[in-house]
């Protein structure tokens, strides 16, 4: 992990070697397709639920966060 805003580098290092460097950018890559998408559908239902909605983003968000923390 970087010191520069909390940022993961899984370019090279232990995560090359011990070879889950790619199985994580890939989850990465994943929950923020999830993020975009469900912030897309709050637009969308913006109108019906927005509340759910929003606080189903900012839990896809937390997560994937959380999941960039641990790695």
């Amino acid at each position: 992990m970087s010191e520069k805003d909390g940022e993961v580098d899984l370019r090279g290092g232990a995560a090359a070697k011990t070879r889950w460097a790619e199985p994580a950018r890939a989850a990465a890559d994943r929950m923020m397709g999830v993020s975009a998408e469900l912030a897309g559908q709050e637009t969308v239902m913006s109108v019906i639920g927005k509340n759910r909605v929003s606080d189903t983003v900012k839990a896809v968000d937390r997560a994937w966060r959380s999941l960039i923390a641990n790695m």
